[in-house]
């Protein structure tokens, strides 16, 4: 005999073919019956709980880089739409009460109510002040409280960072400088696109924050905030995104468990000569490529 539904606080929720407390029991039951893994990428995700279900599933990313005062994207997206019930709506919840969103309304303290029509132009701003790690869970709920479906994802605001001022020194003398190549042996160096004064300094914030979060060894977080800033254009991030897949690097960083990968490192060390990089060539020239 089929079990009856029945109510939680959080709403009703499927269980088996009919209804269960917790909002992702069918997804684990499933996913352990098919052996997947735990963690799937964010389109990856969706695929699999609408398969093994049947029901819609939430596509996010595992980790959402974000920085105070800048609107960032949230990406959310449900699959299959068309087996989303009318009137359903999306329930984020855990994000820090300053926060503010796009679209939707505030339903308590750090948690909000979402129309699905918002989802492909959903965005979120924090205000200065607002840093730190934050666990936020995505609910996909019918107008009559059924939970259909959850996801989960760190949310990292970078705090703001404060730069030193490097002290003035005097220049050395002469007779101290190292002998000079011929002028007609200086080779030089490409040409540097020019980055807004604005751009660079938001660019060097994430670079900066990358480093900060390398030096805790969250290798995975770090990466987020180097291609921000290395698709702004500073080339500084490139060569630190080549860093983390050269299998020398990694190895000095003691980054144990991460995957090197001699191409990707390449690809980013061209791209950081392309933008400029003084370090660039060396880079290149140890792993056999120009």
């Amino acid at each position: 005999m089929a079990e009856a539904p029945f109510d939680s606080p959080s709403g009703r929720v499927a269980r088996g073919g009919v209804l269960q407390q917790g909002g992702t029991a069918w997804v684990a039951a499933a996913a352990a019956a098919l052996g997947f893994v735990a963690v799937l990428a964010q389109g990856e995700m969706a695929q699999a709980q609408s398969r093994t279900s049947g029901l819609p599933a939430i596509g996010i990313a595992s980790v959402i880089a974000a920085e105070p005062t800048t609107e960032t994207s949230l990406q959310i997206r449900i699959s299959p739409a068309d087996a989303v019930p009318r009137q359903s709506f999306l329930r984020i919840q855990g994000l820090p009460r300053t926060v503010s969103l796009s679209d939707g309304h505030a339903i308590a303290p750090g948690a909000w109510a979402i129309p699905l029509g918002a989802l492909p132009g959903l965005r979120m701003a924090a205000p200065t002040g607002t840093e730190g790690r934050f666990d936020v869970t995505v609910s996909l709920i019918t107008s009559d409280g059924i939970v259909l479906s959850e996801a989960k994802a760190t949310l990292l605001i970078s705090p703001p960072v404060q730069r030193q001022v490097p002290s003035a020194s005097p220049p050395p003398s002469l007779a101290a400088r190292p002998p000079q190549p011929p002028a007609e042996a200086v080779q030089p160096l490409p040409q540097r696109p020019q980055l807004a004064p604005e751009d660079r300094a938001r660019a060097i914030k994430l670079l900066e924050r990358g480093n900060q979060l390398m030096a805790t060894k969250d290798f995975s977080a770090a990466q987020h905030f180097y291609l921000r800033a290395a698709e702004m254009g500073l080339p500084e991030a490139a060569m630190a995104l080549g860093k983390r897949y050269d299998p020398g690097e990694l190895e000095r960083l003691g980054a144990i468990g991460m995957q090197a990968d001699r191409e990707t490192a390449r690809k980013w060390y061209e791209k950081a000569r392309e933008l400029g990089s003084p370090d660039a060539d060396a880079f290149l020239r140890r792993m056999g490529g120009r």
